[in-house]
């Protein structure tokens, strides 16, 4: 998203990884970057439970990945 300048944030508590994406492009777009992520999660990080929630121009997930998961390593 950083490389779209989209505006996003990363936090985590625990286990759970939360992931908040800002755009103002619509509820489309917002379901696309679902798709997107759902994808990446799928192929990476197979049967583990992605909770997203959908606005029109937000898009917030919750994923648990762990603690000590870093994306650079995947």
């Amino acid at each position: 998203m950083q490389s779209m300048s989209i505006p996003s944030s990363h936090a985590i508590e625990g286990e759970i990884h939360y992931l908040v994406i800002h755009h103002k492009m619509g509820v489309k777009w917002s379901m696309f970057i679902k798709m997107l992520l759902g994808n990446m999660f799928t192929k990476f990080v197979p049967d583990i439970n992605v909770r997203y929630e959908i606005e029109e121009n937000i898009i917030s997930v919750q994923v648990p990945l762990g603690s000590d998961w870093d994306e650079h390593d995947h």
